[in-house]
């Protein structure tokens, strides 16, 4: 007699569960954190947007205290790679402003000092010399009172400049003076670095001390044709 086993479908001991894969969506902070940090780059152009970095900084904090309260939003590991972006653009864009500003500063002071010393030699052709950008010098082999003597373009524009005040003034002293340099203030356009620099005209007559601020704008550009700049005195302003 042929046996007839029934197949019976085994139940195991234990029970099985069902995995139930929940999504968390991300905390919109997180996202706006991470967004900031990934934008703080253009903190290294200009100051004024130091404020990405700043904001993504303070945003962080507030992100992960959401996070921490919300178990159902994700973005933890967002917060922090947004943070990290933006305290090392921000640190950047400061490092890079405060020795830019530093070394455009000495670079301008350099030819400002320079161009003072000659003024006060009354050296008035040399001093003119670094007003004029490389197009108005003297050209090579002609000397520079031969330039001055049958350029009257050139003649014509050195009287004027020394004929406004305050060199009119400056370069008709003859007592001697001191210039103490104050501060800068260094703007950047797509053409020109552009330092204006604060002196203070220091005078001894008869026993009493003057003074007379006056405003040196220096402004460096790029020579046309080669890697090198140029320094020139842009202008001179009274205080």
């Amino acid at each position: 007699m042929n046996a007839i086993q029934s197949d019976a479908t085994a139940t195991p001991d234990a029970s099985t569960t069902a995995q139930v894969i929940e999504y968390r969506s991300p905390q919109p902070l997180a996202v706006l954190t991470l967004a900031l940090g990934l934008l703080s780059f253009l903190a290294v152009l200009r100051p004024v947007l130091w404020v990405v970095p700043l904001v993504a900084v303070v945003l962080g904090p507030i992100s992960l205290w959401r996070l921490a309260n919300d178990r159902t939003k994700v973005g933890r590991q967002a917060v922090i790679w947004g943070m990290a972006l933006a305290l090392f653009c921000g640190a950047w864009g400061i490092s890079r402003h405060v020795s830019r500003h530093w070394w455009l500063t000495s670079q301008a002071r350099v030819y400002a000092d320079a161009w003072l010393d000659l003024i006060q030699q009354n050296r008035l052709k040399e001093a003119h010399q670094l007003h004029g950008r490389q197009i108005q010098r003297v050209p090579e082999g002609m000397s520079i009172d031969e330039y001055y003597r049958t350029d009257e373009s050139a003649a014509h524009d050195m009287r004027m400049f020394f004929d406004r005040e305050p060199l009119r003034s400056f370069v008709t002293l003859t007592e001697p003076v001191e210039v103490q340099f104050q501060r800068a203030a260094v703007e950047t356009d797509l053409h020109f670095d552009s330092v204006t620099l604060h002196y203070e005209v220091i005078m001894r007559r008869e026993g009493r001390t003057y003074s007379r601020p006056i405003h040196i704008i220096m402004k460096r550009e790029a020579v046309e044709g080669t890697s090198d700049s140029q320094w020139f005195v842009f202008t001179v302003e009274p205080g």
